[in-house]
């Protein structure tokens, strides 16, 4: 007998699409001979991360050997993400929310980056993503996805609020001579949501003014 035996290797589970795996994976060996096989690797496991070669040797009664290997790729680690805006617990006045932040994978590497759903712009490390806000709490959940098929969710609270009350602003003290006119200010007054102003004064004795200026005698 001249004819070496037949060794074929099997990875279980077997790869996702991207050739990767997130689980441990047991390769086992099929011999074969037409005379009879004298020895045959038993099953291996192999949990740790990164990529590398499972080799086996078969051997017939003859004496003949076969050599056979199999190239593994695990990546049992979820990749990183960081948000850097906004903050968690954040209050904000505008519907459309944006967020970013930088998220990675050293191994397999990163595949997406999503905000509730919607797919964010990915560049190099970074991401941005824009999420529609209800009126009150949301929740948001940021998801990170490798190419082993890993995932890790950051998750914000954020609160869309209301319109808020502006703040009136009237300046003073003011004091003068009866009869002469006083220049009166509200420059000073504000609307937490950044809305326009309208202006409008009551001096008190029945007269009234409008305009950010106002000027009573």
């Amino acid at each position: 007998d001249r004819v070496p035996p037949t060794i074929q290797l099997t990875a279980t589970p077997g790869p996702n699409g991207n050739g990767w795996n997130n689980t441990p994976v047991t390769v086992t060996f099929a011999c074969a001979d037409d005379v009879g096989v004298a020895t045959c690797p038993g099953p291996q496991t192999v949990d740790a991360d990164g990529t590398q070669t499972v080799s086996g040797t078969a051997v017939d009664l003859a004496g003949n050997v076969a050599a056979g290997s199999i190239v593994l790729k695990i990546d049992r680690t979820a990749p990183s993400v960081q948000v850097s805006s906004p903050a968690d617990g954040a209050i904000v006045r505008e519907a459309a929310l944006a967020i970013s932040g930088s998220a990675s994978d050293p191994l397999s590497g990163l595949t997406t980056v999503v905000c509730n759903g919607v797919p964010a712009t990915l560049s190099g490390a970074a991401f941005s993503c824009t999420v529609n806000l209800s009126l009150g709490q949301n929740g948001i959940a940021i998801v990170a996805s490798d190419a082993a098929g890993n995932t890790v969710t950051r998750s914000l609270t954020i609160t869309l609020g209301g319109n808020a009350a502006p703040t009136a602003a009237p300046g003073g003290p003011y004091a003068g001579e009866a009869g002469t006119p006083i220049a009166f200010s509200g420059a000073a007054s504000n609307d937490p949501d950044g809305d326009v102003l309208t202006y409008a004064w009551n001096f008190g004795d029945g007269q009234v003014g409008s305009g950010v200026q106002a000027s009573h005698t």
